[in-house]
């Protein structure tokens, strides 16, 4: 493999490599990131790319800028051959880039009603071929990388034209290939990206809490997030989350610098200046709004909205209930169990009620197919689009 393996760590070789990839119809790439595990943040760690001769290893870290590359990634005559793409295309786009032309295979084995699995195991059962032992959570931050890391990291790409042929062959012979066309559309039209709801994100620190409590927890974590990118470390390494929550309940920094679940640099003078000097804020925030130790900090739903809230819920399971689980059950007759739950998941059959989806030409036809041979009326699919 060495022969073949093209470590790419300066904006020169980056270019020349780019202008060469304009010239080949289709690569398989891979991505290794570290998503707030070592570092904070979302951080591209390693480019994985392979033209059907060479694999190219190509360091971000010590390249100024990926805009040649990207443009390759963004030519629609370029066919990019992925596997479980769903988190490096949403890395992509958090990184300017919108990459179109994505064949993930393993949407293809889906198609196939095929079970989702690993790379690993996926070539061992499609390929009979043995990669190198998973490293997937190694430290791609840190350089240099090993041996081990670069072959695991080629290894991931070097297979994917031959694992694409086979799978391409095999739904080609099943008169599929419109529907991949189709689920190209669908992930093309997203950026995947999706915006962290803080409600949700600390959903259990909030339903405990009062209203004065919640508000000073939320200053603490941006308090917290403020740190921890200022010293690229991950969140959690910086202040506990259940520290935080004792502190916003508490409100009392008197044992501060004895707690070991702290970074070292926020124990400093200061650091705790600045905390005091922000909980002080909060508290007079607090304090002139009027809120009370007694307000929660879910404010109660009023009888309308618990009513709203009750008739959706009850409407979503009846339509799963009555009419999409039923042509669930159907598509699974025909085209099998996990053809069917890719198409028609509990989470999606929510979405789909819900109107947050428009699904992909071929999802619709199967499911109205499935909905006529069970005599369910038109008027019953009115949420579908």
């Amino acid at each position: 493999m060495s022969d073949n393996l093209v470590y790419i760590e300066n904006q020169v070789a980056l270019d020349n490599l780019s202008n060469h990839l304009k010239g080949v119809s289709k690569i398989a790439i891979d991505l290794e990131f570290d998503k707030n595990h070592y570092t904070y943040g979302f951080n591209i760690c390693l480019i994985q790319l392979f033209d059907g001769t060479h694999c190219y290893l190509i360091d971000p870290l010590t390249i100024k800028s990926l805009a040649s590359l990207f443009k390759v990634f963004e030519d629609p005559d370029v066919e990019l051959i992925t596997f479980a793409f769903g988190e490096d295309f949403r890395l992509l786009h958090h990184l300017g880039c919108s990459p179109t032309n994505i064949l993930d295979l393993s949407t293809v084995r889906s198609l196939l009603n095929r079970g989702q699995s690993s790379l690993t195991n996926v070539l061992i059962e499609e390929l009979d071929i043995h990669s190198a032992k998973d490293l997937q959570r190694s430290n791609w931050c840190l350089r240099p990388l090993s041996e081990e890391q670069k072959i695991y990291a080629a290894e991931d790409v070097l297979f994917l034209f031959q694992l694409s042929e086979k799978l391409m062959q095999e739904l080609s012979d099943l008169d599929r290939l419109s529907w991949l066309e189709d689920e190209k559309k669908f992930l093309e039209s997203s950026s995947g990206e999706v915006v962290p709801d803080f409600n949700l994100t600390y959903h259990k620190e909030r339903k405990m809490m009062s209203l004065p409590q919640w508000e000073r927890f939320k200053a603490l974590v941006t308090f917290r997030e403020k740190h921890a990118e200022k010293l690229n470390k991950p969140t959690y390494k910086i202040i506990d989350r259940e520290l935080l929550s004792d502190l916003a309940i508490k409100n009392d920094l008197s044992s501060w610098s004895s707690q070991n679940r702290i970074h070292p640099s926020l124990k400093r003078e200061a650091a705790v200046r600045e905390l005091k000097l922000m909980l002080e804020a909060t508290n007079k925030e607090i304090k002139d709004k009027g809120i009370t130790e007694d307000q929660p900090a879910r404010p109660q739903m009023s009888q309308v909205e618990k009513i709203s809230h009750s008739k959706k819920k009850w409407f979503i399971q009846k339509v799963s209930e009555e009419v999409l689980i039923p042509i669930k059950n159907v598509i699974t007759e025909e085209y099998g169990e996990q053809l069917s739950t890719f198409i028609l998941s509990k989470r999606m059959m929510e979405k789909i009620i819900d109107g947050e989806i428009e699904l992909p030409n071929y999802r619709l036809t199967i499911i109205k197919d499935a909905a006529q041979s069970l005599h369910i009326a038109e008027d019953k699919l009115n949420f579908l689009r």
